[in-house]
């Protein structure tokens, strides 16, 4: 995901770091190791754009059926992911979900600059955040003065909020293969990789049963009085 100003083009997103895992797995399984089923265009007009694609995956022998929809709205700074993953076995299946990225925001390929933000303030340091109150994060191209940058960075902002009735553990690291620290931690984000994560689980599907998991990803605005990010009102009515 990238923005353009006229002038040049700042990074805003990369690749995600997404996938599902059990407990007795360390590191998840990628959707490009899921099993594809199809994809298609469920709507299209000149405002707006909604993509599915059909997955399956095997969780310790137990199938899980994953259906993803991209909703996309013209003019919108970001756009809306849904994720269903329903069990289609015969047994309990137990699993993690995460979803991630080392964004390399305003600079493509340079972590410099990047510290996390939320609601709360300013996140310069490994470590989870309080998602009781928090529902959204991301990451600010302003300069960690932890580590000693300075305050010249492009001022490029980014967010992702979550939402639904399961709370997920939310957090910063120096890089996606990072597991989450408990609490915030006193390792400041300093690598080229500095990584937000989103990870719920473990949890346990059922047969028949499902779970879903919505987000929306894109770039925050700026307070024309601070300069901070500020999070554009997220409008789910329009993105069912």
């Amino acid at each position: 995901m990238a923005f353009y100003d006229g002038a040049r083009w700042f990074h805003v997103w990369c690749n995600s770091n997404e996938g599902i895992f059990s407990p007795n797995q360390f590191y998840p399984v990628p959707p490009s190791d899921w099993h594809f089923l199809g994809s298609r265009v469920l709507h299209h007009e000149e405002s707006s754009l909604i993509l599915e694609s059909r997955h399956e995956v095997s969780i310790e022998g137990t199938p899980l059926r994953i259906d993803r929809y991209a909703f996309f709205k013209a003019g919108a700074t970001y756009f809306v992911l849904k994720i269903i993953i329903r069990n289609i076995g015969t047994r309990p299946a137990v699993y993690s979900y995460q979803y991630g990225d080392e964004p390399w925001l305003g600079d493509y390929g340079s972590s410099q600059g990047n510290v996390g933000g939320a609601a709360d303030g300013l996140h310069k340091f490994t470590g989870r955040i309080d998602t009781k109150k928090l529902h959204y994060a991301g990451y600010f191209d302003y300069g960690n003065d932890a580590i000693g940058e300075s305050h010249t960075y492009t001022g490029v902002a980014n967010f992702i909020e979550w939402s639904g009735n399961e709370e997920p553990v939310v957090y910063f690291t120096n890089g996606p293969n990072d597991p989450p620290q408990a609490g915030a931690g006193k390792t400041p984000l300093s690598s080229n990789t500095r990584f937000i994560g989103i990870l719920w689980g473990p949890q346990t599907l059922q047969p028949g049963q499902s779970k879903e998991y919505t987000l929306a990803i894109g770039m925050a605005d700026r307070d024309p009085k601070t300069g901070f990010p500020k999070k554009p009102e997220i409008d789910l009515v329009t993105f069912p």
